[in-house]
């Protein structure tokens, strides 16, 4: 059976709570502009927890999860854009009956 579920995206609270977790620090400079991104970026707990796990440093951890959460918005804005342009496509097909 093949069943989708719906997941929640990742918070500043749930990032804070696996930095705590994974990280062992409860607040840093950066957790600033970390929190903006995750709620712009739309990313699953299970991600950011899976960036957290590649540097051994903090403050590394939390630079590298700054890049990454730039590349999954920017992989989010082209998805939407394509996501756009196939509609355009698409409702431009309906109007002239061209199938």
């Amino acid at each position: 059976m093949d069943v989708h579920v719906d997941m929640s995206y990742c918070t500043l609270c749930g990032f804070r709570l696996l930095a705590s977790n994974y990280l062992s620090i409860e607040d840093h400079v950066l957790f600033g502009e970390i929190g903006d991104l995750v709620c712009t970026a739309k990313v699953a707990p299970a991600e950011v927890t899976g960036q957290m796990m590649e540097k051994e440093k903090p403050e590394d951890e939390l630079k590298g999860m700054i890049e990454f959460l730039n590349v999954k918005i920017k992989e989010n804005e082209e998805l939407k854009a394509k996501k756009v342009e196939q509609e355009r496509v698409e409702q431009s097909t309906d109007e002239t009956g061209d199938y």
